[in-house]
This record gives C-alpha cells, sequence and structure tokens, in this order.
C-alpha cells in the first residue's frame, strides 16, 4: 500500500506484479492464491489511474494455451470489478517472445 501511494505522489506508475518462476504454470496448485489477490488489487486500486496489473510475470516450461487459461480466468475476475485498468499477460517464454 505505501509504495503504491508513493507513486501516486511521485507521479509514477506503478506495477503490481504475481511473480510466476518456478513452477512455471500460473495453473499450479503453488499459486492458488491469484484470483482472490488480483480480487483484491481491483477493488482495493480500481480507481488509480497510476496503477497496472501483471497477472503472470515469467510463466515457463508450458504452453501457450496452458497460460492463456489461466490469463482469462483472471482477466475475467479483475474485470468484474475493474474494467479500466491496464493488464500485462505473461508468455511462456519468462515473458519474452511476445510475437510467439
Amino acid at each position: 500500500e505505501d509504495i503504491v501511494q508513493w507513486c501516486k505522489e511521485l507521479g509514477i506508475y506503478v506495477l503490481i506484479d504475481w511473480h510466476v518462476l518456478n513452477p512455471g504454470d500460473p495453473n499450479d496448485g503453488t499459486y492458488s492464491g491469484a484470483e482472490s489477490f488480483w480480487k483484491e488489487m481491483a477493488t482495493k486500486y480500481k480507481d488509480e489511474k497510476h496503477v497496472l496489473y501483471e497477472i503472470a510475470n515469467e510463466p515457463n516450461g508450458v504452453t501457450w494455451s496452458t497460460i492463456k487459461s489461466y490469463h482469462n480466468k483472471i482477466i475475467a475476475a479483475i474485470r468484474a470489478i475493474d474494467t479500466e485498468t491496464i493488464i500485462i499477460c505473461g508468455t511462456p517464454t519468462w515473458s519474452q517472445e511476445v510475437d510467439k
């Protein structure tokens, strides 16, 4: 909360990041709290224009269709609360190679 407020005071963006590294599948049970986390963030920050969401940073070792199913679920949960905030979605190669 403090960092989000400090960024607002400084007039800069802040990226709220759900980091996925090991295991690289965002659907893994390790990340079972993702949907409730993003609902909480969307409720808390939906009116903050300097906030961005990154819903899975650095997924790896799984296919795009696997990651996309996670993204679709999380995006729907966020959009039910917050229709405006930019959502960044990670790719299967540690959020690189966005053209594939």
